[in-house]
């Protein structure tokens, strides 16, 4: 798991998280874009966040957690 930017054709710009095959994660991008776009955060914050998430999503892959 990967913290990614997204640049989407508007130009704006978020964070997501990738698997292992560079896929995005669906629960984590969902939440990411409703952060961003939804509650109107800052880039910054969805770049936090998509890290904390990658970081704890990897976690329950070694831990053999769903």
């Amino acid at each position: 798991m990967r913290a990614f930017a997204v640049t989407l054709p508007s130009g704006q710009r978020y964070w997501t998280v990738l698997d292992e095959s560079l896929v995005p994660v669906p629960a984590a991008d969902r939440f990411l874009r409703h952060v961003r776009f939804g509650k109107n955060g800052a880039e910054s914050t969805t770049e936090t966040y998509a890290y904390a998430l990658a970081l704890f999503l990897r976690w329950c892959a070694r831990t053999d957690r769903d």
